[in-house]
């Protein structure tokens, strides 16, 4: 088995994927506009197409919880108590009623530190076409130490024509006697050289593993990718 640079970062995403399962559950979310509208609408303004009856914490400090949601066209219109809300319907308007609490939808942007990290001192792949990888891992060999492993990441071969996952020799040709390892942005697929393979022990005899692919040309030879637990295979 070989280690590699990314291994870091593996582990670091198995970390963040636990706390995403945490025990925390919302019943529902909404993303609320910047300004919720409390107001009571002008009776020229059409009735709403639905209107979300429940628990709702607005972080609005003047109006920090409310009864009611009214929406039109995808919008939020009005946000208020049960009564008030209720009053802007009309025979079309659907009521749904929500059970627990609604709270607005996180839509924040945000970094993990650690990662970032790790990612600087890779090759940043994001948005290039296979020939601009391939350049760029040929210019990263130029200044690595001999053997130095070349790693990067954000591939993706839906981009690129003809859209099919790109292969070990096709790197061989740039990588000369270095491994190298590219995570595709979705970091389920890993781009690997022959280099990587038999530092791996991956032949045509290594069985898959469960929940991972070694994807195979015709012949039954590793193709130089690898599909999610597959991954660990060069971890």
């Amino acid at each position: 088995m070989c280690v590699r640079p990314m291994k870091q970062f593996r582990e670091f995403e198995k970390r963040m994927c636990g706390l995403c399962s945490s025990s925390v559950f919302l019943v529902a979310l909404f993303t609320l506009l910047t300004t919720l509208v409390f107001a009571t609408p002008q009776s020229s303004s059409p009735a709403p197409d639905a209107i979300f009856i429940g628990q709702f914490l607005t972080l609005d400090p003047g109006h920090p919880r409310a009864e009611a949601i009214a929406v039109s066209a995808g919008r939020i219109v009005a946000v208020g108590s049960k009564a008030e809300v209720e009053a802007l319907a009309n025979k079309g308007t659907r009521k749904i009623t929500i059970s627990g609490v609604v709270v607005p939808g996180f839509a924040d942007a945000h970094t993990h530190p650690e990662a970032i990290g790790v990612q600087l001192e890779t090759l940043d792949l994001r948005g290039l076409s296979k020939a601009e990888i391939l350049t760029k891992v040929a210019e990263a060999v130029h200044s690595a130490p001999p053997g130095g492993w070349i790693t990067g990441m954000g591939w993706d071969q839906g981009f690129w024509r003809p859209a099919v996952f790109p292969t070990a020799k096709e790197l061989d040709t740039v990588s000369g006697d270095h491994p190298v390892i590219l995570d595709r942005i979705d970091g389920h697929s890993t781009w690997v050289n022959s280099k990587v393979l038999a530092l791996a022990k991956i032949s045509s005899t290594t069985p898959d593993p469960h929940g991972g692919l070694i994807r195979r040309d015709a012949a039954g030879q590793p193709s130089g990718m690898l599909i999610d637990n597959a991954q660990e295979l060069a971890s």
